[in-house]
C-alpha cells in the first residue's frame, strides 16, 4: 500500500552543473608621491572561472 511521502524520506537527488566565467581587466594612472618615487602606469586583464556542481534532493 501507497501512501504519501513524508519529508526528508525521499532518496532522489538532482544533480546542477554550474560555470561561470569572468573577464576582468584593470588600467591604473602612474603618479608621482609627495616623497618624489615615481610609479609607472599599469594595465592587466585576463579571465577567472568556476566550475561546480549542486546537490539537492527532490
Amino acid at each position: 500500500m501507497a501512501g504519501p511521502r513524508r519529508p526528508g524520506t525521499s532518496r532522489d537527488r538532482v544533480l546542477e552543473p554550474q560555470a561561470q566565467s569572468i573577464w576582468v581587466g584593470s588600467r591604473q594612472d602612474g603618479i608621482t608621491e609627495p616623497t618624489g618615487t615615481v610609479v609607472g602606469d599599469s594595465r592587466g586583464s585576463g579571465w577567472i572561472g568556476r566550475l561546480g556542481v549542486r546537490t539537492r534532493r527532490t
